[in-house]
């Protein structure tokens, strides 16, 4: 995550006089290993979020669904399915959690191993619906999810119940505070070893969801994401490289008691609403960063998967 040093300043003000537990540092996860096919040269980043313990003591973690091609060092999205690239995730990534006391520069210091991956989380199928769901047996990292879960489902509080099946409700509700965070790097370009853990403050561009597009490709086609929450964000404030699959979380005040929702997962910026919206510099760059984008989870939640 990219954040400028005043930036920096303003958002550990805010975050110390809102006095929000350590939970919400805790849930988030980095996702972190050597990709096969760098030759041993490159490591790859991610993020996640710890949001739900099943019956069977199974810690559920929710990121991006393009991790898994972007591990796989594909230059681009691939036409593949993506269940063609979970074994080799599974195999060598590494949940890393533990925790983080302290706003920012905060490190993991656990591991745990993934169990299972599943990715067909919405009726879109395909690399479209940007969310995956990442399971580990790990019996350390269930003690430690048991007390730092982001509850994630209207039911569990019920005072909200059927706000976070309508994102046009809660995007557009005035007395929500909206956090992104992630493992990214500080710095842009690469992400290797990524970051420490930061957050932001958001506020949503527009109250509603939408399919947004991203990357021109040779044959000038454009890769179409579902479901988009659309975030402000600029070049001093922005995700980056490695906070992929890191949480959107709204955070609900009530009366001094903070209720936090699992909202979205972040799948990137620089994502327009049509192929033709897009604002180029000179020599057929992107200009600026421009804004950020999260996943919904509204569709993984409205099929009852959880």
């Amino acid at each position: 995550m990219i954040l400028s040093s005043p930036n920096q300043t303003a958002f550990q003000e805010q975050f110390t006089r809102l006095n929000l537990p350590t939970t919400v540092l805790n849930s988030v996860v980095k996702l972190t290993g050597q990709i096969p096919t760098s030759g041993g040269g490159s490591y790859f980043t991610g993020s996640g979020v710890i949001f739900h313990v099943d019956d069977l003591g199974t810690v559920w973690i929710a990121s991006a669904l393009h991790n898994l091609w972007i591990f796989a060092g594909e230059a681009a999205r691939p036409t593949n399915d993506p269940s063609n690239y979970t074994d080799s995730f599974q195999q060598h990534i590494t949940i890393l959690y533990g925790p983080n006391p302290e706003a920012f520069g905060a490190n993991t210091t656990s591991r745990a191993q993934i169990a299972e991956i599943i990715i067909n989380t919405s009726e879109t199928g395909g690399w479209q619906y940007d969310v995956m769901i990442i399971k580990s047996a790990d019996a350390a990292l269930l003690t430690f999810a048991q007390d730092n879960l982001i509850y994630a489902l209207p039911s569990s509080y019920q005072g909200d119940q059927g706000y976070f099946y309508d994102a046009k409700k809660y995007l557009a509700r005035g007395n929500l505070i909206f956090l992104q965070a992630g493992y990214g790097t500080t710095r842009g370009g690469a992400m290797d070893s990524g970051g420490p853990l930061q957050y932001r403050f958001v506020q949503p561009s527009v109250n509603a969801l939408a399919d947004l597009f991203y990357d021109v490709h040779a044959n000038k086609t454009y890769d179409i994401y579902s479901s988009g929450i659309q975030l402000g964000a600029n070049a001093n404030d922005t995700t980056a490289p490695g906070d992929s699959g890191g949480p959107l979380i709204a955070v609900l005040n009530n009366k001094g008691n903070f209720v936090f929702f699992l909202i979205g997962v972040t799948t990137g910026a620089d994502m327009v609403l049509a192929p033709s919206s897009r604002t180029v510099a000179k020599g057929g760059k992107q200009s600026s960063v421009t804004n950020n984008f999260s996943t919904s989870l509204t569709p993984f939640y409205q099929l009852g998967l959880v």
